[in-house]
């Protein structure tokens, strides 16, 4: 009945030629600043007056109203709200056009990934733009930067792949534009460039000493040249789409070889040109891959990384879609946190024995790795190192391994996984959603309960292997028992009786004797047999230990 009722009402006023307007709800997004939206024009509406609250680890008030935030078309800001908070709209891709109104500042990330916003202009009053403001809204064409702008943060246009040029107002005081490139305004610093600029070859200009990160993010150039006067590059070329890399003669801190942006001596690689296609083989020279160096590499295939190369460096390999294969050799010491994050191909990965650590989110959600190879020398996995790796069935854990983090292997298709005894931790969900059936680990079961407590490995209540042990006393001597579905290793246990008498001087115990056990192998695992001490009345204790030093617990 409600249904009928609400159905006459909206015919009747439109017989009378009256307006409906459908509002889908309103509230406080400032502390005098308010929201409103109209669902049947799709519009947001910021009113009020001061500042917007920031929205970077928080979700905005409006969005449990809209709904899918893809509805969002237009957002306009009313005259007294002075900014637009960090990360407010970032991600509505159904967002075409903002007015904003008399607003002074726009925040990190304000508008990220608004990839059909295209009508948007800034007014005069604008002061400050915030770092990532504006990346990947590719269908942003032109920028204006008004008069008042004293403040452009690092990649706030990045990746703005329909930006074919900036345009500076003239009487901008911090800020010029040069050919539609931002430099400072005594054009020592390139700002940004536009990523959707359609030429072959840019060079930066003479006289220019540094650039901003992030500035050719996405760029599409086939002969990217810097001067001689360019001392820091600051992450600049962090995902350019070039084809080579030139530096002019004189420059005392940059040079290219086969395309290839190093360091002066050649020791650190810098930047690898994005769009160049196949596998590359890295300078004996080199001994550290810089942090970005082929991050963004949509051409790269396969890389050997040689053991000349001691580091490579935080997000060193980000996101190259196309890499698929990695080995890296004897000699490499450390992998950086990130290094090979969101290589969606990536399908085989070889560690040498000489890689001790493997950073944070290393190989995290390398969603197509099927063969992982790690080596003994391997000491610690940090946390989420090969997080979200979905293909991973398979993995052998070298016997070196001390240390697995949080989140390591989480969400893996691990189906088997057999457990060092060398390691000391296993980080909160290090196994977690990963469908194990059979986990094997050569200590106790109490061992085994203590060390994987938080791990996630029961998710899927694999049937768990542990060592099975039993001791007596058997003619004068004590004898345990050790069995395991495998065959043990009887260097991994050792059985000893220490035999303690008082020390009055010191008012302590002091050890009297000591006899270490002998092992032996039997059917279906190993015995080992210790004497007993000559007691004397005196204090002993029978104590069994595994190869890592590590005392396992008996109570018998």
């Amino acid at each position: 009945m409600r249904k009928k009722i609400l159905q006459v009402v909206f015919v009747m006023s439109v017989m009378l030629g009256l307006t409906v307007t459908a509002h889908a709800g309103s509230g406080m997004c400032g502390e005098d600043v308010t929201w409103n939206y109209d669902s049947s024009t799709n519009t947001l509406t910021i009113s009020g007056s001061g500042d917007m609250y920031d929205y970077s680890s928080d979700l905005p008030p409006w969005e449990d109203d809209v709904g899918n935030t893809n509805n969002v078309k237009t957002v306009r800001f009313e005259m007294g709200v002075t900014s637009v908070g960090e990360y407010a709209f970032a991600g509505y891709r159904g967002l075409t056009t903002v007015d904003l109104g008399y607003v002074k500042k726009i925040g990190a990330g304000a508008f990220r990934a608004c990839r059909s916003l295209e009508n948007i202009e800034m007014p005069s009053t604008i002061e400050s733009i915030g770092r990532y403001a504006f990346w990947r809204c590719d269908s942003l064409t032109s920028m204006k930067i008004p008069a008042n702008t004293t403040y452009i943060g690092d990649s706030a246009f990045v990746q703005c792949r329909g930006l074919q040029a900036f345009e500076v107002d003239h009487f901008n005081s911090s800020f010029t534009g040069v050919d539609g490139v931002i430099y400072d305004k005594d054009m020592k610093e390139l700002v940004a460039y536009p990523t959707g600029r359609d030429i072959q070859n840019y060079a930066i200009r003479s006289g220019t000493e540094s650039a901003r990160y992030g500035a050719f993010n996405g760029a599409a150039i086939d002969t990217l040249t810097i001067p001689s006067s360019l001392t820091d590059a600051n992450g600049a070329f962090i995902g350019c789409e070039c084809l080579k890399y030139e530096v002019e003669d004189g420059n005392s801190d940059y040079t290219a070889s086969g395309g290839v942006l190093f360091n002066a001596d050649m020791t650190e690689l810098v930047a690898y040109p994005g769009a160049a296609p196949g596998a590359y083989e890295i300078p004996s020279s080199v001994t550290k891959i810089g942090d970005d160096a082929f991050c963004g590499s949509d051409g790269l295939t396969q890389v050997t990384i040689p053991g000349n190369v001691k580091e490579i460096g935080y997000e060193a390999f980000f996101e190259s879609v196309s890499l698929s294969s990695v080995r890296i050799l004897d000699g490499v010491e450390k992998i950086g946190d990130y290094a090979f994050d969101l290589c969606e191909s990536l399908r085989t990965v070889e560690i040498a024995g000489s890689v001790e650590e493997i950073g944070d989110y290393a190989f995290d959600q390398c969603t197509s790795l099927e063969n992982l190879s790690l080596k003994n020398g391997l000491k610690t996995i940090w946390d989420g190192a090969f997080y979200g790796c979905r293909r991973l069935e398979s993995v052998e854990l070298p016997k070196s391994l001390e240390y697995i983090g949080d989140d390591a292997f989480g969400d893996c298709s691990l189906h088997e996984l057999t457990i060092p005894l060398s390691l000391t931790y296993i980080g909160s969900g290090a196994f977690s959603g990963c469908p194990l059936d059979n986990v094997y680990y050569q200590g106790t079961r109490g061992e085994f309960e203590d060390l994987t407590y938080y791990s996630g490995i029961d998710d899927y209540d694999p049937l768990v292997h542990c060592v099975e042990m039993s001791a007596e006393n058997v003619g004068g001597n004590f004898v345990v028992t050790l069995t395991y579905d495998e065959p043990l290793d009887k260097s991994n246990y050792v059985l000893y009786a220490a035999q303690y008498e008082y020390d009055e001087n010191n008012d302590c115990g002091r050890l009297k004797a000591l006899n270490i056990g002998t092992a032996a192998d039997t059917e279906g695992g190993i015995t080992i047999t210790v004497p007993y001490p000559e007691t004397n009345n005196d204090d002993y204790r029978v104590m069994l230990w595994n190869g890592n030093m590590k005392p396992i617990n008996m109570e018998y």
